[in-house]
């Protein structure tokens, strides 16, 4: 009997963390389906009339921009891990492994003013967006927004938005274009995205109140995927300590 009630238990927390997985998918495509509909028709409670543009269909009164145009856009170096003093420090050091289509608010590497002077390093204000552009996995063309100071490495795009680019924005769109960015750059033994490619890349541009618009709704769907997957790990705690 004890161990049938141990076993029942087990079974509905295991319902509950796959009933939890359901909820995070259907989530998910609320947000892939919503973001769809935002970048082709707008956010406004009617569609907006439509044209064709080298970056599919967008609303008549947006406009096509290169990102090279309206951002700033250059990349950093590794300082030397023979040094090992140059990893001593308090400033935020961003690898490829940790831009995950996710926001940026900590760094597993920290270098010190020393290497940041002796490499030209620049350490990139908070808003700046993160692309990764070398990666066989995974990695390739996934985007990260910083929420602090950062510095990076060469193989990531750092993109600083001008006054009429939403960092928020630009950094929900790269990630729709996840799969676009993967298959374009440089392809061959270790295929890859360059700085060139990454400024020749077509921005749908609203104004700059849409662009608001479209980062507070597609944030209210993400802040409930988080909540979910939040859910998702008390539960499987609840079953490893149970």
């Amino acid at each position: 009997p004890e161990q049938r009630r141990i076993a029942a238990a087990l079974r509905t927390i295991q319902h509950a963390i796959a009933a939890q997985e359901d909820l995070i998918t259907a989530a998910r495509e609320l947000k892939r389906s919503l973001m769809e509909r935002l970048f082709t028709y707008g956010p406004g409670a009617e569609p907006a009339p439509t044209k064709e543009t080298e970056v599919g269909e967008i609303p008549v009164h947006w406009e096509v921009m290169d990102l090279g145009e309206i951002s700033d856009i250059s990349t950093g170096t590794t300082p030397s891990t023979k040094e090992s003093h140059y990893y001593e420090g308090h400033n935020p050091f961003i690898r490829t492994s940790e831009i995950v289509n996710a926001r940026i608010d900590r760094a597993q590497t920290r270098i010190t003013d020393g290497a940041i002077n002796d490499c030209n390093l620049t350490l990139y204000p908070p808003g700046t967006v993160f692309m990764a552009m070398y990666g066989q996995g995974k990695t390739r063309g996934q985007v990260g927004l910083l929420e602090m100071s950062a510095t990076t490495s060469q193989n990531t795009a750092a993109i600083v938005p001008r006054e009429s680019l939403n960092s928020e924005y630009l950094w929900f769109y790269l990630m729709g274009q996840y799969e676009r960015l993967r298959s374009a750059g440089i392809q061959g033994h270790i295929s890859h995205l360059n700085l060139g490619y990454v400024s020749k890349l077509g921005i749908p541009l609203p104004s700059l109140a849409e662009q608001h618009e479209i980062c507070t709704m597609l944030l209210a769907v993400q802040n409930r995927i988080a909540a979910e997957e939040q859910r998702k790990a008390a539960l499987e705690e609840l079953f490893r300590s149970a």
